[in-house]
């Protein structure tokens, strides 16, 4: 990461993805159950900070992960952002304790300023700063919230079933 941090002037940030569902996860390998995958997360945030910012060696020894002597052989300059994003409970917790940026789910928009206060809230408590990016630059407008999701849940049908790039664009395309 510190590399192509570097070969890429500075500009490489990582988004720490949980998972969704146990049955997704299980198609990965991954068979802890939701409660221990974010602890996971957490402490894998924690190991990942260490990694990328310690200046000596350091040693780590958690539920998950466990390090002794671990040092980068290469340290990013300016450090790489680190995202996260999620609505439950938990996943706000880490976002506010170890994120640099949320990355807002798609909320009617009170959701996501009720989101992004409890995260805001979260940092803020333990002196930290987060920032904010909405999962994507698109909107789904609707005269309705109701006709809003309608109209999602009909692109998201068509994109599960694109067959290849090209078809996948065209559907995301009618994205506004």
């Amino acid at each position: 990461m510190a590399t192509l941090h570097e070969l890429a002037g500075g500009r490489v940030s990582a988004h720490i993805i949980l998972g969704t569902t146990d049955a997704d996860q299980q198609r990965d390998g991954d068979f802890i159950d939701k409660p221990a995958r974010y602890r996971r997360a957490a402490e894998y945030f924690q190991v990942l900070r260490l990694w990328l910012e310690s200046k000596t060696a350091f040693d780590f020894a958690g539920e998950f992960y466990r390090v002794k002597d671990a040092l980068a052989g290469h340290r990013p300059a300016g450090g790489v952002v680190l995202s996260y994003g999620g609505s439950s409970d938990e996943s706000l917790e880490i976002a506010g304790r170890y994120a640099d940026v949320y990355a807002v789910t798609a909320e009617p928009l009170a959701g996501a300023s009720e989101l992004m206060g409890r995260v805001r809230e979260i940092a803020g408590s333990l002196g930290r700063h987060v920032s904010f990016w909405f999962s994507g630059p698109n909107f789904i407008l609707g005269e309705t919230e109701a006709a809003a999701r309608h109209k999602a849940d009909e692109i998201t049908e068509e994109l599960l079933v694109a067959r290849d790039y090209q078809e996948r664009r065209a559907v995301a395309g009618r994205i506004r």
